[in-house]
């Protein structure tokens, strides 16, 4: 009796959590357009601060999921999560993964999906941090935002991981490493058990709490790891092939 009711109270705290965050995404968009954008300051200054305000949202969110025992989490090596003008790539197990990366990375930047610009409860805070659209950004905005101290998130598989299929990568990231000549940091997450994986509703919980880890690599200088003097498509398939390597959990390769 006590697991049914255990499940019962899991999934109706899931449903009160994800209630949350859409309605918090708009209260925080209305919040800082009544508040913050019409003040004198520049327009990049501005998005810094949504950003930052951004990240307190989901350092609080994913605390408050926490305390209702939906989840436990631990990272490794946060810190160099804070470093500037890096680019941070990891894997994604689940909907969750980019909410914990930004309570952890103040003012970062990130690519995320265009259905998120048309979201009623995302459009508002995604539009005015200035985030990167997946479907408009281009290489050389996005090395431009890192070579100017931002730090940029990319999920290089560019949507969750499918469930018992392997990781395929899209090259976007190592094109924008490649122009940047950036440090690149890895993240691997895990969660278990399973849980918000692609095609998974919401109300499909694990049997008890996942575990969420994230695990944060030391960075890898795409600047001394690439040779210049090969063409670019052979550098960013390299690059490809070695970060893939990486966020698998294999040793790094030798050059």
């Amino acid at each position: 009796m006590c697991k049914y009711i255990d499940r019962a109270w899991r999934v109706a705290a899931t449903g009160f959590s994800f209630a949350i965050f859409g309605l918090g995404g708009c209260l925080l968009g209305i919040l800082i357009l009544v508040t913050l954008y019409p003040s004198p300051f520049d327009l990049s200054r501005k998005q810094r601060w949504t950003r930052q305000s951004i990240s307190v949202a989901c350092w609080i969110y994913v605390r408050i999921m926490r305390g209702l025992g939906l989840l436990s989490f631990s990272f490794a090596n946060p810190e160099q999560l804070k470093q500037p003008g890096q680019l941070v790539i990891a894997n994604h197990p689940t909907l969750l993964d980019v909410v914990f990366l930004l309570s952890q990375m103040p003012a970062a930047n990130c690519i995320v999906k265009a259905e998120l610009w048309r979201n009623p409860f995302t459009a508002g805070p995604v539009r005015l941090a200035g985030y990167l659209r997946n479907d408009a950004v281009l290489i050389e905005q996005a090395a431009a935002k890192i070579n100017g101290g931002q730090t940029l998130i990319i999920f290089p598989e560019g949507t969750r991981t499918r469930p018992g299929q392997a990781m395929k990568f899209k090259r976007g990231f190592a094109n924008i490493a490649q122009l940047a000549k950036c440090k690149v940091t890895p993240v691997i997450i895990d969660c278990s058990p399973p849980t918000l994986q692609k095609y998974q509703k919401w109300y499909q919980i694990p049997e008890r709490p996942p575990k969420f880890t994230f695990k944060v690599l030391a960075p890898i200088n795409v600047g001394e790891r690439s040779d210049f003097n090969r063409p670019k498509t052979i550098q960013v398939r390299h690059l490809t092939r070695l970060f893939q390597t990486v966020l698998q959990g294999r040793p790094v390769p030798k050059h």
